[in-house]
């Protein structure tokens, strides 16, 4: 197990389960099992999310594109007895 970024405030610990390759772009999935996830109390919130806003942090997209992490909307959980009927939708 790698050690986290000494910087982050949240610190994940993860070990490998499984690679998967995907041979249409030529990578691999990784799957990892958390061992450890150590967070602050304070960004914890009742609802046992944590609040990413009050971090500073940043988010990666590729392997060279960084971005600022900024709570925009909260939607409900998906569940397969929610999903919208679209094709009901097309026919209004």
């Amino acid at each position: 197990m790698a050690m986290p970024v000494k910087e982050s405030k949240i610190k994940l610990g993860l070990s490998l389960q499984q690679q998967i390759p995907i041979t249409v772009n030529d990578t691999t999935l990784m799957i990892g099992r958390i061992e450890y996830l150590l967070c602050p109390e304070e960004l914890i919130q009742d609802n046992g999310y944590i609040d990413l806003d009050l971090i500073n942090n940043v988010g990666i997209g590729g392997l060279n594109r960084y971005y600022s992490l900024d709570l925009m909307a909260e939607f409900p959980y998906a569940r397969r007895k929610n999903v919208p009927d679209f094709q009901k939708d097309e026919e209004k």
